[in-house]
């Protein structure tokens, strides 16, 4: 074994993937990075699965804003605890569009 002092100062989270579907019921996946703050450089990579109850919280909180903002395109009004009236100046970029806002909100069903 080598020892000595590591040249890392800093922990970055690079990437992360949440799957909401799985045997377990929830898997949260992160990539750390082990940097030099300094220079910039990577030291190392670690794969992260394990969290606190605190970070499941803000996961749980980012999962539920996410489900409102894809709710409040969708639909015309919220079907959770309570109704709510559709927020405005939300839009779907151009590049992201699928047949029905291309074609319009008369477009016939396909």
């Amino acid at each position: 074994m080598v020892r000595g002092q590591l040249k890392a100062d800093g922990i970055v989270i690079a990437g992360f993937q949440a799957t909401f579907l799985t045997h377990a019921g929830f898997e949260l996946k992160a990539e750390a990075k082990l940097v030099d703050t300094k220079s910039g450089r990577t030291h190392a990579t670690t794969t992260v699965v394990s969290w606190p109850p605190s970070v499941m919280a803000k996961v749980k909180e980012l999962t539920e804003a996410m489900e409102a903002a894809v709710g409040d395109v969708l639909f015309t009004t919220a079907s959770g605890d309570t109704a709510t009236e559709p927020k405005t100046g939300l839009s779907v970029p151009k590049d992201q569009m699928g047949l029905g806002e291309f074609l319009g909100e008369d477009a016939p069903p396909i």
